[in-house]
């Protein structure tokens, strides 16, 4: 018993550290944090858009600001996700958040979803998003929404 915690403990222990590191320099690696100014930001965001198919997003926010399920989004889940990515600007501080994670990472580790959202400074839950529901939506717009403060926010799945 005395060699069992000498030597699996230590060892289960550097495993999780190094876990948790690799998890954590890969969110870094996968979000970069810039400030521009707004419209250096708008043109970014136009660019984006004119790259994504024509589909209707599936995510929209309504007059309240609540985020709604679009009834003209169709899902295409032949056109499989191989990336999700994000573009999240606070207009007030003038700072551009980008994120872009693996698909299969996303799926794998949907908490991550969550965690670079939060990082992003978008609150998951109000967008109500599963990796399920990406998946089955396929490649395309997720949501694009300007808030009254001219707050940016542009998911879409590559």
């Amino acid at each position: 018993m005395g060699k069992w915690k000498t030597r699996v403990l230590p060892g289960a222990a550097v495993v999780l550290i190094c876990g948790i590191a690799g998890w954590v320099l890969f969110l870094q690696l996968a979000t970069d944090v810039e400030n521009l100014p707004s419209a250096e930001v708008r043109q970014e965001f136009e660019g984006v858009r004119a790259g994504l198919a024509a589909r209707p997003p599936m995510l929209v926010a309504d007059a309240a600001g609540d985020v709604v399920r679009n009834p003209a989004a169709t899902d295409d889940p032949s056109a499989r996700p191989r990336w999700v990515k994000a573009r999240v600007f606070d207009a007030g501080a003038a700072r551009l958040v980008r994120v872009a994670l693996p698909f299969w990472w996303v799926r794998l580790k949907s908490p991550v979803f969550e965690y670079a959202l939060r990082q992003a400074g978008e609150d998951p839950a109000r967008l109500g998003v599963t990796v399920a529901d990406l998946q089955r939506h396929g490649v395309g717009l997720i949501i694009d929404d300007t808030q009254a403060n001219d707050d940016l926010l542009l998911i879409w799945t590559e």
